[in-house]
């Protein structure tokens, strides 16, 4: 049971990485360093990433409201992504 658990963590750490070495892209990153399977699998379109990124910081205040429509967008966009 505990290597489920560690293999769900390891999953959220190798996407997290991924999505922040596409905004690093975003941001006019000069280089990105990154494996080869790791270049392998299709990634979103630079558009797609700019339209539902959003950065919140530690202090942050967010309407509720905003948020739940944000993340709602989100999951509609991965479903149209497929």
């Amino acid at each position: 049971r505990d290597n489920v658990l560690e293999a769900r963590f390891q999953s959220g750490v190798t996407e997290y990485r991924r999505i922040k070495a596409l905004c690093d892209i975003l941001d006019g990153a000069d280089c990105v360093i990154a494996p080869i399977e790791a270049v392998m699998y299709n990634v979103m379109p630079p558009q797609f990433l700019k339209e539902l990124r959003l950065t919140l910081k530690a202090g942050d205040r967010i309407n509720i409201d905003d948020l739940r429509k944000h993340l709602i967008r989100c999951s509609n966009a991965d479903k149209r992504k497929r």
